[in-house]
């Protein structure tokens, strides 16, 4: 839904319910400094069609994994309204794309301890030293392996 500049203004109810947030996360963005500070009648903050694309924004930037303290750094350098500017937006979707890279390796790494220490545990011939991370010792056969000649 995209609302008009002449569309009325907005209470926080409103601008949750279009925007997916919370009460709650509205007053942590505006906290925050992602969202800029509303205008007030009497009490009631009052909000417009740039708080409603703001607050989009940053869910679609949480949800490609950004942090609300990177967006804050970001809304640091400048506000967010303007942070689809390729100048701004580019850098930051390339860090977090190595970001996601590196995480990535690092499951994949994880995976694959995982499957050493399945195969380590379905066989209950091999040691379960087997299952730590980076082990490319060979397995030791135990003293009583060793008296055994079963080695």
């Amino acid at each position: 839904m995209n609302i008009a500049g002449d569309t009325p203004a907005l209470r926080i109810g409103a601008l949750a319910r279009l925007s997916g947030a919370t009460p709650r996360a509205l007053r942590l963005y505006e906290a925050m400094g992602l969202l800029p500070a509303p205008a007030r009648e009497g009490k009631y903050r009052v909000y417009s069609a740039v708080h409603l694309n703001v607050v989009r924004l940053i869910r679609e930037a949480q949800a490609l994994g950004f942090k609300l303290h990177e967006l804050q750094a970001l809304a640091a350098e400048v506000p967010l309204t303007q942070a689809l500017n390729p100048d701004t937006a580019l850098p930051a979707l390339r860090d977090k794309r190595r970001q996601l890279d590196q995480q990535i390796h690092e499951l994949q790494a994880r995976a694959g301890t995982l499957d050493r220490c399945i195969a380590a545990l379905s066989d209950p011939r091999l040691p379960t030293a087997l299952c730590t991370e980076g082990s490319t010792e060979q397995p030791q056969p135990s003293a009583q392996d060793a008296r055994s000649g079963s080695a």
